[in-house]
């Protein structure tokens, strides 16, 4: 829902509102995270820090290179959407709140509803495959979306994109203890954290090459079709961990 009121206040009240109130609902989300949560781990389960056990993911090479390719796709859409929906259809920052606030709906329904509803039918490696797909047809239709209505009809589709997501983390889970989830999970995030640094690089990058006066060739949606190879990458190194898995079965 963030977008939405962001993009409105900095449409009506100037374009440093939004920070101070989100700086404001931070600083709310931090005090409810010291009074109010509880841990969650039981006292038994709990291990001393180790600094040899900082990077739990650090045997697992391959399975970090499809995430951080996997996140670099869906990265590419903050670090550029605003400025490609700006360009292209001369949208408002509200318009561009209220497309995000559609995104995260929909995002919502496939984090929550879909992974629940698909999982039992096709398995966890199977709907992974299917999100991985998804998001990068997705991607592609936003890519060479004609004009706001077909960008809306893509979300749709690319609603189920994010079932990728959500069983990625499943499939995960399984791999170490209940004691190291929290390590794991940590991991994990860092990953996402290193490639949400360097996707506004590469794709703002891709989006000043392909819309500057000199491109080869003008095309707004350059970083969402740089999108789907990363997705497509991600699912090729998949399926080959796949199958060197099953051969050691």
């Amino acid at each position: 829902m963030g977008p939405a009121p962001g993009g409105l206040l900095g449409e009506y009240f100037g374009m440093r509102v939004p920070f101070f109130v989100g700086g404001g609902l931070a600083a709310a989300n931090a005090l409810f995270g010291y009074f109010v949560p509880t841990e969650s781990l039981p006292l038994e389960r709990r291990r001393a820090f180790d600094l040899r056990r900082a990077n739990p993911l650090g045997e697992l090479k391959v399975l970090k290179r499809y995430l951080a390719l996997m996140r670099l796709a869906h990265n590419s859409l903050p670090a550029t959407w605003s400025y490609y929906t700006m360009l292209k259809f001369s949208w408002t920052t509200g318009e561009v709140g209220l497309s995000l606030v559609a995104v995260g709906v929909l995002s919502t329904i496939s984090y929550a509803v879909l992974p629940r509803l698909l999982t039992p039918w096709l398995r966890e490696n199977k709907c992974f495959v299917l999100g991985l797909l998804a998001g990068a047809l997705g991607y592609s239709g936003y890519a060479i979306a004609p004009n706001p209505a077909v960008l809306y009809a893509v979300m749709v589709m690319f609603c189920f994109g994010g079932v990728a997501g959500a069983t990625f983390n499943a499939i995960l889970s399984h791999i170490v203890p209940n004691n190291e989830q929290g390590d794991f999970q940590g991991a994990i995030a860092s990953v996402g954290s290193v490639t949400a640094i360097a996707a506004p690089l590469i794709m703002t990058g891709v989006f000043a090459t392909f819309t500057a006066a000199q491109a080869p060739v003008y095309f707004p949606g350059g970083p969402f079709l740089a999108a789907p190879i990363c997705e497509l990458g991600a699912l090729g190194v998949f399926a080959a961990a796949m199958a060197r898995k099953a051969k050691t079965v």
